[in-house]
């Protein structure tokens, strides 16, 4: 790409990542484009980036909105298991439930028969 503009390689990352089109990923000093980067593990990799140091806070910035995104759509969803939801062992069984009251679902947790 610097080639075809005919600008240094420094400035043309530079620019795409100021207008927030790639990433440097602090786990193998690449370059990643922004579907690529804040997809797939985002936990992981934002615990790499705030482990990396300030220098990573643009990345830092744009994992923890992703991750915020997700646990929101998670939560509303009622999926349990991630965001402040406990995942339920396998002595307990679970039952879900529409409350009129606060319109949400909720979960009661039982102990299985026999324990």
């Amino acid at each position: 790409m610097a080639e075809i503009l005919g600008a240094p390689e420094g400035a043309v990352l530079e620019a795409l990542a100021g207008a927030g089109q790639v990433f440097l990923d602090p786990a193998d000093g690449e370059w990643k484009t922004t579907d690529d980067y804040l997809s797939g593990n985002v936990k992981a990799k934002l615990k790499q980036a705030v482990l990396s140091g300030s220098t990573y806070q643009r990345n830092i910035d744009a994992l923890e909105q992703v991750h915020r995104r997700t646990c929101h759509r998670r939560h509303r969803a009622g999926l349990p298991g991630r965001c402040g939801f406990r995942p339920l062992t396998s002595r307990r069984s679970s039952s879900r439930s529409w409350n009129l009251m606060t319109a949400r679902w909720g979960y009661s947790a039982e102990p299985a028969p026999g324990r």
